[in-house]
C-alpha cells in the first residue's frame, strides 16, 4: 500500500510525501496488536518489506546522471489497454533518455468485516511503447531493484498487475 500511496502522491503532483511511522513504537513479542507494529523498521531497527520495497522503488527510480537535474524531458507515445477502473500509471525521465512507465492497480486488499487481506489476481494489461525499443526491462519493487525481465526489440509489453507498482523501464529507441 505504500508504494500506492508514492505513486499516487506522484500522479496528483505531490512535492512531498510524509509516512507515519519509521520505527515500530513497542515491544510486542506476540505480535497480537497490529496497532504496535506501524513502523517501517523494526525494534531491532531491522526493515520490514515495506521499507524494502521503498528503498527497491527510489534505487529502480534514482537517476545518478551528471544533468539529472537539469535535463529538459522528452516524451514517449504509450498506451495502454485492459487497465482497469482501479488502475494507474505514470511516466518518468531519466537524463540518460530511458522512460520508465510505472502501472499500478488499487483493488480492495482487506476484508473489514473479516480482518484477513484478500486475494488479488493479476489483471493482464498491455503496454503499446508507441515504437520499438532495444531494451525493455520490467522491474518489481517486491522482488527487488534488478529487473525480473528483459525484453529486446519490442514494441507491447504485457504486464499481470496485482496490488503494486511494476515499473517498464525503455531505453534505446530503434
Amino acid at each position: 500500500l505504500l508504494l500506492n500511496t508514492y505513486m499516487d502522491a506522484a500522479q496528483l503532483g505531490a512535492k512531498q510525501t510524509f509516512i507515519y511511522q519509521l520505527l515500530d513504537a513497542y515491544p510486542d513479542p506476540s505480535g497480537a496488536n497490529q496497532e504496535d507494529h506501524f513502523g517501517l523498521f523494526r525494534l531491532d531497527n531491522s526493515p520490514k518489506p515495506a521499507a524494502v520495497a521503498i528503498h527497491n522503488l527510489t534505487t529502480i527510480l534514482g537517476d545518478s546522471g551528471a544533468n539529472a537535474n537539469t535535463f529538459s524531458s522528452g516524451a514517449l507515445n504509450y498506451s495502454i489497454s485492459g487497465l482497469p477502473s482501479t488502475g494507474h500509471n505514470y511516466l518518468t525521465e531519466k537524463s540518460d533518455g530511458s522512460f520508465q512507465i510505472m502501472v499500478w492497480n488499487e483493488p480492495d486488499v482487506w476484508d473489514q468485516l473479516n480482518d484477513r487481506a484478500i486475494a488479488i489476481s493479476a489483471t493482464n494489461v498491455t503496454v503499446n511503447l508507441g515504437q520499438t525499443f532495444t531494451t525493455v526491462e520490467i522491474f518489481d519493487p517486491l522482488q527487488g531493484s534488478t529487473p525480473v525481465q528483459a525484453l529486446h526489440n519490442v514494441s507491447t509489453v504485457d504486464l499481470g498487475l496485482t496490488d503494486h507498482p511494476l515499473i517498464i523501464q525503455v531505453s534505446a529507441a530503434t
